[in-house]
C-alpha cells in the first residue's frame, strides 16, 4: 500500500508542477502531495527505528544515506549538464539560475542546508524538501521514535504551533516549507506506528471498507479544493489539514494486522521510482519542452508528453545506483 501511495503522490507533486501557471485547479496538488510524503516517512521511519536498527544509530543513518545521496548525486550531475548546455534552462525554472556562494555549494551538495539560508539556487528544484526529511529524520532518532508518549506530545505541540502561526499569519507557507512545520505530520506518522495495533479485534472486511471510503474522501477533498480555486479556496487550509487526516486514517488502517496485502515486486518497483521521479521530473519537462519546440512550458500538452521519459529517465537512474548501493545496504540492515 505505501509503495503505491509513494508512487500516486510523486505524480501528483509532478503534475501539479508541470501544469503551473496553466491549470488553476491543479496547483495544491504538491503542497498536499507532500506533507503526505512527510506522514508517510514519519511512519516508516519510526518503523525501522524501533524493528529494524533498534540501537545501531550509526548503521540507521549509513542507510538513510545510501538511500538518498548516490541517486541524488546522479541525478544532480545530470542537471547541472542540462543547466550549463541549454542556456535557456534559467529561463524555464528560476531556480536554475546558477549562483556560486559557498552555501549555494553546500546546500546543493548536502541538501539539508537549505533549510537555513535563501535556497533560491537549486540545481534539483523540489530538493529543500529532502532536506525537510533529513533534518526531521534527525529529530524522530533523538526524540519522536523513542516512546509513544513522545510522538504524541510532539503531535499537540505542532498542533499549537500550527495554530499560533496561523493566527499570527494566515500564509501558509509558513505552516508548510520550515522543518518545524513539518513535524506536524512526521509525529502523527509516528503516532500511527504506535497505535496501528489498537482496536485489534477490527475485521479485514472492516479496515478494507475504512481504507475505501477513506481514498474516495481523500481524492474528493483535493479535487473540490482544486475546483474550488486551489490555495486561492476560501477554505484551502481545512482542506489542507483534511488531506492530512485523511491520509492518517489511511496509513493506519492499511498497517493495522488486519490487513495482510504486501507489497508485489512491481509495487515495490513504484515505490522505488517514486523518489527519482519527484528529483528529475523539472529536468525532464524542460528537454521535452525544449527538444519538440512546444508553445506552452508548462499545461497538459508538455506533462503528457513528459510522463513516459519521466519514467524512463527515473528507471535508468535506479539501474546505475542500485548494483552498487542496494548490496551495501542489504548488508548494513542485516547487521
Amino acid at each position: 500500500m505505501q509503495s503505491g501511495l509513494r508512487f500516486f503522490l510523486a505524480w501528483l507533486v509532478v503534475v501539479a508542477h508541470l501544469t503551473q501557471g496553466v491549470v488553476g485547479w491543479t496547483q495544491h496538488l504538491g503542497v498536499f502531495a507532500v506533507f503526505g510524503f512527510y506522514l508517510l516517512s514519519g511512519f516508516l521511519i519510526t518503523l525501522v527505528l524501533n524493528e529494524t536498527y533498534k540501537s545501531a544509530s550509526l548503521a540507521f543513518f549509513k542507510n538513510r544515506i545510501l538511500r538518498l545521496y548516490p541517486i541524488y548525486y546522479v541525478i544532480l550531475a545530470f542537471t547541472l549538464i542540462v543547466v550549463l548546455f541549454l542556456p535557456d534552462a534559467a529561463a524555464y525554472k528560476n531556480t536554475w539560475n546558477i549562483q556560486t556562494r559557498p552555501e549555494d555549494i553546500l546546500g546543493n551538495l548536502l541538501i539539508f542546508p537549505f533549510e537555513f539560508y535563501d535556497r533560491d539556487f537549486r540545481l534539483i528544484p523540489p530538493a529543500w524538501s529532502v532536506g525537510v526529511q533529513l533534518i526531521n529524520y534527525f529529530i524522530l532518532w533523538l526524540i519522536i521514535s523513542r516512546h509513544r508518549l513522545l510522538a504524541f506530545c510532539c503531535v499537540v505541540l505542532s498542533i499549537i504551533y500550527h495554530v499560533t502561526i496561523y493566527l499570527g499569519n494566515p500564509d501558509w507557507m509558513l505552516r508548510y516549507a520550515p522543518f518545524e512545520a513539518a513535524l506536524l505530520p512526521f509525529s502523527i506518522g509516528a503516532s500511527i506506528y504506535f497505535t496501528r495495533g489498537k482496536a485489534a479485534k477490527i475485521t479485514k472486511k472492516t479496515i478494507d471498507v475504512i481504507i475505501l471510503i477513506s481514498l474516495l474522501l481523500w481524492v474528493g477533498n483535493m479535487l473540490y479544493c482544486g475546483f474550488m480555486g486551489a490555495q486561492k479556496f476560501t477554505f484551502f487550509n481545512t482542506s489542507f489539514y483534511i488531506n492530512m487526516v485523511l491520509l492518517g486514517v489511511i496509513m493506519w488502517a492499511s498497517n493495522h494486522p488486519a490487513y495482510s496485502k504486501r507489497a508485489t515486486g512491481f509495487l515495490k518497483l513504484l515505490g522505488d521510482l517514486s523518489y527519482p521521479v519527484f528529483l528529475i521530473h523539472w529536468q525532464v519537462g524542460f528537454l521535452t519542452f525544449a527538444t519538440l519546440n512546444l508553445e506552452q512550458p508548462r499545461g497538459w500538452l508538455m506533462l503528457g508528453l513528459s510522463v513516459l521519459p519521466i519514467l524512463l529517465f527515473s528507471w535508468l537512474s535506479l539501474k546505475v545506483t542500485s548494483p552498487f548501493i542496494d548490496p551495501v545496504r542489504d548488508k548494513i540492515r542485516n547487521q
